[in-house]
């Protein structure tokens, strides 16, 4: 094991580069001015104190891995002497008297860690002894046998000194090992006699580790591998209100998803097009060397029953809602109970963190009359009746004037939904195959688009001309008034806009994507839909399906009887899902596993959160060994990353951004190394891919290698284009063509350029050729990446195991506008306190000159400037962290069912707050974040929670003070009940505040601790609570006669 933490070697890299090279500066944000202060605010399970106590218990586990690493090499010693039939003997035996052990010792202290040591040495000297039998040389270095025991031992005191909680979070820097490893905790598990879940980001890392691990598995342990993965579509949104409607359809208010078996997600970094039930749902067994399928429901079952199962997030959990919505005998259930289970998450900063709040919910297919009616409710509806502007009336909108059709008629909204949707694909149609002009420009739209790959990008001009031309068309449905049925058309010109696309560009069955001017992007880089049109798309799709399969769209004429035979297909074969109202957040599924582990290569940056929803301690576990030392000395800044390595930090105009990494990349090609740019969003890498081709347009005037850029979107793959030097990929790839991710990565050989995402921190994992390697391996260059731990992970993927590779973050003034208007550094002490709180920056004009100032400075190379600029630059990643994670909270708390909220509020918030926060839910949100998080709605339920929760004295007196519980009066004023809250526990709130401010300051000021000792200094809690209360109008009529008690 390496024996200097890395952390500690950059120090000490960083003082001699200081000295030695003045030219630049290498910049540890993790030993900063504050570093030791801090600590006491972030806490015990804070990032710096976890870090403290990482490199003490590595420094104090020295022995313990000493001890498994010779047990280790006897195992092998004895298993060299032995033939293959006298191995397999000891290997049951050894097995046998292990699980027998683990039965008869006292759990959590010196005895287990005997056990463990005896157990890691025997399994992981049979691992490598396996591997070498199928060809293959590994030895398990000393990091990970540290971090096979930190992520089994359980909760107790050991020679290295105490694990302090049940369910631990554990780093392994990018590129250590922690597929393997996270295989050989199973198999410790399952000599414990314990039954294991591993849980990946997607599909297909699933089905990889798992089709790489069984076979040591079964040869161990004869155990059967369950795999169970889900491939269904993403997307992003809410549930809200439910209610059923008169045709027994479940409703919810707002936008919802219309995808089959979905999970109501955001941030995806594998979007998932719709397919078949059949193809959506994979289960798989691995049993006698054999890969065997049987995805029915009863065969997915058996899988979950297996003692070590591989999933993906989403299996787990739309089956776990499943079984809660759609079952009632706990035999039919798809999910064995989680509390029996050890659940190993892997990729836990995006699973735990990213994907916590986003809900998981069961979705049925409603066809005929059930379908139309949701079709009916996706848009301002066009069963509504529209009325001419009132006489004498005049600048009357008479688009503004709307009569709804009364619920009887529900029946006439539906099959005007019919005839609209119907009618205007047939108008659409008819006026393509009629007028010779539009024809002709659609037609060359639709070869542009197929021959380019390029996405259909919105031209008002076109659609205004299509709802000219279909006005008298579908005039008949608006009782024969062109001008209503215009302004219709226009106020929900996506629909026609949407129409048009799925007629350019003719590939059915194709996944969909906006175009340039609705396109929005995830924080990965993968677009977001616009769902509206969206589930737009889909019905237009399904109706270009119909007449395809009708023959229409190859006939050059088309009779009244082949409109009607399709139009009567139209109204019987239209499928749309929709969603049953149970619903599971994942980060209250997490903890329903008897033992949780967490692991990822960026935890450290995330620890109080990880505590604060799970109840987790982390640690982290440093590199077998350092990462070697940059060997330029090119000027500039230089950053300390959180694995120990070193990236340099460069700023650069935004509109000469495409000429740098131009400049890169023809340094790279000339070393004969290869390079990843990592972009912010996929929009960004396609505007980067025409901006390099234009910079190449000399070298490459015959040749079309940059034109022809992996951008499928549906057409196959070819070696031509996998071949090129310079390759595309994002979210957008992956989604159109299934494995384009994996093959577009696999043979990186010298010179090649791969342009990605920010999905690329995650699923990118480029198989470098030996000559690469060999010539320095893989620079990555990153820009504007969404937070801290997208930033390091990122820059870690160039340095994987023993291959080295460069790393560079590249910063524009789009990278630091945000910070402009953050409150971070040096607050001045006559700024009222309140105003931090309510997010205003009395001086925000001289905190944008500044930023600026230190941008302009940083671009001429002032190294001062470029340190203090990109300090501030983490710091403002840090605070969107910290709001990441309170609105994952506060999702919580409005998900939790009632009857386990007493139960869940500890992992939310820690002891201290534990008896304060029950009674508060509402108030937190109001009196604290109510200027930062909306509103958590008051209702009846949620009344008699916060009765309950408080106990028969408090509720006596909260009753008392209220007088009008159960009253129509009591349920619709929300001030009474605040009020009566402020009167009746009034002290509690007091406290309340102190800890929620605390904890909301350490987040907002990032490493900055000054002004919280100013606070502390000029009177502490009280006198900010007293600031708070006299410049909050909204709050000062319920502090009347108490703030004598805030007197200094």
């Amino acid at each position: 094991m390496n024996r200097e933490n890395p952390l500690l070697t950059s120090v000490k890299n960083k003082l001699r580069y200081r000295f030695e090279e003045p030219q630049f500066i290498i910049h540890n944000p993790f030993s900063e001015k504050n570093y030791l202060t801090k600590r006491m605010f972030e806490g015990y399970y804070g990032p710096l104190a976890s870090m403290d106590r990482s490199i003490a218990i590595e420094e104090q586990s020295h022995q313990l891995v000493r001890n498994i690493s010779d047990s280790r090499d006897n195992w092998k010693k004895e298993f060299s002497r032995k033939k293959k039939a006298e191995l397999n003997q000891i290997k049951e035996v050894k097995v046998k008297e292990l699980q027998e052990k683990w039965q008869e010792i006292p759990k959590g202290g010196i005895e287990e860690e005997s056990w463990l040591t005896e157990a890691a040495g025997f399994v992981t000297a049979y691992f490598e002894n396996n591997k070498k039998n199928q060809g293959e040389k590994i030895k398990m270095w000393d990091n990970q046998l540290l971090y096979l025991t930190l992520m089994n031992l359980e909760k107790g005191k050991y020679s290295f000194g105490e694990l302090s909680t049940v369910h631990r979070a554990i780093q392994l820097d990018t590129g250590e090992g922690k597929t393997k490893c996270t295989g050989l905790v199973a198999v410790l598990n399952i000599l414990q006699g314990k039954e294991v879940i591993i849980v990946e980001q997607n599909y297909i890392s699933a089905e990889k580790h798992a089709q790489e691990l069984y076979p040591f598995f079964e040869d161990l342990l004869s155990v059967e591998t369950g795999v169970v993965i889900d491939r269904s579509y993403k997307g992003k949104g809410t549930a809200k209100n439910v209610r059923v409607n008169s045709y027994g359809i479940i409703e919810e208010d707002g936008e919802d998803d219309f995808i089959k078996n979905v999970r109501v997600g955001s941030d995806g970094i594998i979007r998932e097009k719709k397919q078949s039930k059949a193809s959506l749902r994979k289960s798989y067994v691995y049993s006698n060397g054999e890969k065997i399928e049987d995805s029915s429901q009863s065969g997915r079952q058996r899988c979950w029953k297996k003692r070590i199962v591989y999933c993906d997030h989403n299996s787990l959990g739309t089956d776990v809602a499943t079984d809660r919505q759609l079952t009632t005998k706990k035999k039919d259930q798809l999910v064995p109970d989680l509390k029996n289970k050890v659940g190993l998450i892997q990729e836990a900063d995006g699973l735990a963190i990213d994907e916590a709040a986003n809900p998981f919910q069961i979705q049925i297919p409603a066809s005929g009359d059930a379908a139309w009616y949701l079709i009916n409710q996706l848009f301002y509806s066009p069963a509504e009746v529209y009325l001419e502007s009132k006489r004498g009336k005049k600048n009357k909108d008479p688009i503004k004037e709307v009569v709804r059709r009364k619920p009887t008629e529900k029946r006439a909204d539906i099959e005007f939904t019919k005839d609209f949707y119907f009618g205007l694909f047939d108008g659409l149609y008819s006026i393509v195959n009629t007028n010779s002009s539009l024809a002709d420009e659609w037609k060359n739209r639709k070869a542009y688009i197929i021959t380019t790959n390029q996405r259909f990008i919105y031209d008002e001009s076109v659609v205004e001309t299509a709802i000219d031309k279909l006005a008298p068309f579908l005039a008949p449905l608006f009782k024969n008034d062109e001008k209503i049925c215009r302004d219709f058309l226009f106020n929900n010109a996506f629909i026609v806009d949407t129409a048009l696309e799925v007629l350019m560009t003719g590939q059915p069955g194709r996944g969909f994507i906006s175009g340039e001017k609705p396109i929005l992007m995830d924080q990965y880089g993968v677009p977001l839909d616009n769902r509206q049109k969206d589930k737009v798309y889909q019905v237009f799709l399904q109706l270009y399906n119909i007449w395809e399969k009708e023959g229409l769209t190859k006939k050059s004429e088309i009779t009244d009887e082949d409109v009607k035979r399709a139009r009567k297909k139209t109204h019987h074969q239209i499928e749309v899902p929709f969603k049953i109202s149970n619903k599971i957040i994942p980060s209250v599924l997490y903890r329903e596993f008897g033992e949780l582990r967490l692991t990822s290569g960026t935890l450290i940056p995330i620890t109080k959160p990880l505590f604060d929803l799970y109840n987790t301690e982390t640690l982290a576990v440093s590199r077998h060994e350092a990462i070697a030392e940059p060997n330029d000395v090119r000027k500039g800044l230089r950053t300390v990353c959180l694995d120990g390595g070193i990236a340099e930090v460069d700023f650069v105009e935004k509109q000469r951004l495409a000429g740098k990494i131009h400049d890169l990349i023809k340094n790279i090609q000339k070393k004969g190394t290869a390079g990843l740019i990592i972009m912010p969003d996929a929009k960004s890498a396609y505007e980067l891919n025409q901006l390099l081709a234009d910079f190449f347009a000399d070298e490459v005037a015959n040749d079309r290698k940059w034109e022809d850029l992996i951008m499928i979107d549906g057409a196959p793959i070819n070696e031509r284009n996998i071949n090129n030097k310079v390759r595309l990929v994002t979210g957008d790839e992956e989604f159109a063509i299934r494995g384009t991710l994996e093959k577009t990565l696999s043979d990186i050989n010298p010179g090649d350029i791969i342009i990605t995402t920010q999905m690329a921190h995650r699923d990118i994992d480029p198989e470098l050729s030996k000559q690469v390697k060999k010539n320095g391996g893989l620079t990555t260059v990153v820009y504007n990446p969404p937070n801290e731990r997208g930033l390091w992970q990122a820059l870690q993927r160039s340095v994987r195991a023993n291959v080295k590779g460069e790393r560079m973050l590249l910063l524009s003034e789009d990278s630091v506008k945000d910070i402009r208007n953050l409150y971070l550094i040096n607050p001045p002490t006559n700024q009222p306190i309140s105003s931090l709180i309510v997010g205003t920056d009395v001086l925000r004009k001289e905190r944008q000159q500044e930023i600026d100032t230190l941008f302009t400075k940083s671009l001429k190379g002032d190294l001062k400037s470029q340190q203090s600029l990109f300090n501030q630059y983490l710091l403002g990643l840090r605070n969107s962290e910290g709001q990441v994670t309170d609105s994952i909270m506060f999702s919580m708390v409005r998900e939790l069912p009632l009857k386990d909220m007493r139960e869940n509020i500890f992992s939310l918030i820690g002891e201290k707050g534990m008896n304060i926060f029950e009674n508060y839910i509402n108030l937190i949100s109001y009196a604290f974040y109510k200027k930062h998080y909306p509103k958590i709605v008051l209702n009846q339920k949620t009344v008699d929670a916060f009765i309950d929760l408080a106990g028969n004295e408090q509720r006596d007196e909260l009753l008392k003070n209220i007088g009008l519980y159960g009253s129509m009066e009591f349920m619709q004023n929300k001030e009474i009940i605040r009020k009566a809250i402020f009167t009746t526990f009034w002290s509690d709130l007091l406290e309340m505040i102190d800890y929620l401010y605390r904890d909301f300051q350490t987040r907002q000021m990032g490493s900055d601790v000054q002004h919280h000792s100013y606070i502390q200094y000029q009177g502490g809690w009280k006198k900010y609570l007293k600031y708070f209360i006299q410049n909050d109008l909204d709050l000062r009529p319920y502090f009347l006669g108490k703030i004598e008690d805030l007197e200094i």
